[in-house]
């Protein structure tokens, strides 16, 4: 229990409020303080909770719940800094609110073990950051710079990763955008550019492929429910929702038209004379039903 003396100059509603509004988002990381109990005159008693449940975290406040999945990683190779002399390594943590198995897209805030303030992230993001003098933002360092690069290595890793299961089909829908920090704004460009690259996006047949080797085939453009028409397309997993699947350009998935796929007829018979002579009676069916039926000239 703590109990801190006021000076006499400090304005008690002020502060009351402040207490009143604390988040139990203060819990995520501190590794053991798990309950804070607020008693503030006039007001109801307040209680801030934290228990593991996993991979993730439940926050309570006054019953209230949220759940968040939590991912932990280790940076290495920390720059010499001035105020973090003889460390060498540290760890990030990132935050994804959870709902009945479903994400909350509220911008949450970034946490230097306390909340710094908001920067337009979807998750919490938490690390060992060094601060301008006024605690209010993250300052330009190489040490910021290294814990940048490790917080998109971790999300990175974090999407193909066993232990977050629950995120499978989601993680598209936390990719930042408009990032209202300079230093954090990279942050944005790193992710998108590491996973166009990385086989972090399920097939139709559930492997792991990349983002650019994937193509949002719609239904009526595909030989059945699991093949398409072209044996060198390969569809993207149905287990994605609409919401999922707006986020999915900006790191190279591609979207099927019917443009396209007489372009992609066009050069498969162009390239290969016996192409459509070698394909089954069930293809040209197919084919035949897709041009009259998508009215495709």
């Amino acid at each position: 229990q703590f109990c801190l003396k006021l000076s006499d100059s400090t304005d008690i509603e002020v502060i009351s409020k402040e207490l009143v509004n604390l988040q139990p988002s203060l819990l995520l990381f501190l590794r053991r303080l798990r309950v804070i109990n607020v008693t503030v005159p006039s007001c109801s008693p307040i209680r801030l909770a934290c228990t593991l449940t996993g991979s993730g975290r439940r926050l309570s406040k006054n019953g209230e719940v949220q759940d968040y999945i939590v991912y932990e990683q280790q940076v290495t190779n920390m720059p010499y800094e001035e105020m973090r002399v003889g460390i060498t390594k540290t760890r990030v943590l990132l935050a994804f609110p959870m709902k009945d198995k479903k994400p909350i897209l509220n911008e949450q805030e970034v946490f230097a073990f306390l909340p710094i303030r908001s920067y337009g992230f979807k998750f919490i993001i938490q690390g060992d950051f060094l601060l301008t003098a006024n605690r209010e933002d993250i300052n330009q360092s190489q040490w910021n710079n290294r814990i940048i690069e490790g917080l998109a290595d971790a999300f990175v890793e974090m999407v193909t990763s066993p232990n977050i299961d629950r995120l499978k089909y989601w993680w598209p829908v936390f990719l930042p955008r408009n990032i209202a920090n300079q230093s954090l704004k990279s942050l944005e460009k790193i992710i998108l550019c590491k996973l166009s690259t990385k086989k972090c996006l399920l097939s139709i047949k559930g492997n792991y492929e990349e983002p650019i080797d994937l193509r949002i085939v719609p239904s009526n453009l595909m030989l059945n429910e699991k093949e398409t028409m072209f044996s060198d397309t390969k569809p993207l997993s149905k287990e994605y929702s609409r919401t999922v699947i707006e986020n999915l350009e900006e790191i190279g998935v591609q979207t099927e038209t019917k443009e396209k796929f007489m372009k992609r007829l066009q050069s498969q018979t162009s390239n290969n004379p016996l192409f459509l002579k070698n394909m089954p009676e069930v293809w040209h069916e197919r084919l035949a039903d897709i041009i009259k039926t998508e009215n495709i000239k």
